[in-house]
């Protein structure tokens, strides 16, 4: 029977070998700067005029707030 040692030399080797590389790939992608971003849907968008509407108080107004709640109710039809 013959045993070859140097069969589990190279696959020792290789895998250390392929250990080191991975290694080194994980390193430059965590140098990387990763950036995040945000997209906002029209739907979404419509409502930014809303919103600083609410911030100015003009939905305080009671001749507002009853055009917009025929205004629901048409869209709504209710």
């Amino acid at each position: 029977m013959k045993i070859n040692a140097t069969n589990s030399y190279n696959k020792i080797y290789e895998d250390k070998e392929r250990k080191q590389k991975a290694e080194a790939k994980s390193e430059v992608e965590s140098k990387e700067v990763k950036k995040d971003s945000l997209e906002l849907s029209t739907e979404v968008l419509k409502y930014g005029p809303i919103k600083s509407k609410i911030k100015q108080g003009f939905y305080e107004n009671d001749n507002v707030l009853n055009e917009i709640s025929e205004k629901l109710l048409k869209e709504l039809k209710l």
